[in-house]
């Protein structure tokens, strides 16, 4: 079956040619013209400065994205004159294939921290596409174009996929985690930051549920009060499982001296000993347990 073209064609050719002879001088008087002109990609683009206002007034914004970063130069310079570098060189024990190092890691998740990123999923519009962020981190240009990894396809995700960073603080242990808080933390007591302290400290703990197939995890049995269809109340006992979280603090100056999860509400003596030897026993005048 021939197409209304071909049909066209054979019953005026000489129209045809005309026709596209036509729409060939007019492409290539476009491509002139086009070779005078500068590309401008503003004369495009336009904003309604008034509407944004409105919208930001009335609330009505998707995302807020703070691209100015100056702060985390001086930070990072403050964390390498107090040793922190140092200190995150953890060996990474859950980690069968390590092809990025773990400080690294350490300090990428850090900086999502930092610019307040709040889901996994901005990180690479957010995070990875800034590539002088990246260098400041740590990272090398043939890390940021290349990747770590040169198996998959070539458009894949680089320096690394977001997974990637997010599965690595899940395999930091409780143990390597304690060990970089604690050294940060007797690095400034060292350095005289917990001076202005007034020796006023806070125990506030915090139940962190789990399932019964965790390792180590405990449980507690409690009265859960259930509303019926017929708006009457009964109450049952069933069994929680989780941990809890015991994190001791100073009042005024709202920094965390000591973070751990253990089985039981009650603190043992040695936990005591670990936060008055990161920061020092004269510096601990009072201890506030809070409820939980």
């Amino acid at each position: 079956m021939t197409s209304k073209a071909e049909k066209r064609r054979k019953h005026k050719p000489h129209q045809t040619v005309e026709r596209e002879k036509k729409h060939a001088q007019k492409r290539g008087q476009y491509r002139q013209d086009r070779k005078k002109k500068k590309y401008n990609p503003a004369r495009y683009l336009s904003r309604n400065q008034k509407e944004v206002v409105q919208r930001l007034l009335d609330g009505d914004v998707t995302m807020i994205s703070n691209a100015s970063w100056a702060f985390i130069e001086p930070f990072l310079l403050f964390l390498q004159e107090v040793g922190f570098f140092e200190m995150i060189g953890v060996d990474g024990k859950k980690f069968r294939r390590q092809m990025i190092e773990v400080s690294l890691l350490i300090m990428t998740y850090s900086a999502k921290v930092l610019l307040g990123i709040p889901s996994i999923n901005q990180v690479p519009g957010r995070l990875f596409r800034d590539r002088a962020l990246m260098l400041l981190v740590g990272y090398s240009t043939d890390q940021l174009l290349s990747g770590f990894c040169h198996r998959g396809y070539e458009d894949k995700a680089k320096p690394m996929h977001k997974n990637v960073l997010a599965d690595a603080v899940e395999k930091l242990t409780a143990e390597e985690v304690a060990y970089i808080l604690n050294g940060a933390v007797k690095q400034l007591a060292e350095r005289g930051v917990f001076k202005q302290s007034q020796g006023h400290f806070a125990l506030d703990s915090s139940d962190l549920e789990a399932t019964e197939y965790y390792r180590g995890v405990g449980k507690k049995k409690v009265k859960i009060r259930k509303r019926l269809p017929n708006k009457q109340y009964i109450e049952y006992e069933e069994y929680v499982y989780g941990f809890k979280v015991v994190v001791i603090y100073e009042v005024h100056l709202k920094w965390t001296l000591l973070s751990r999860h253990t089985l039981s509400k009650l603190m043992s003596a040695s936990f005591h000993e670990v936060y008055k030897h990161n920061i020092g026993k004269l510096l601990v005048k009072q201890l506030l347990e809070l409820p939980a």
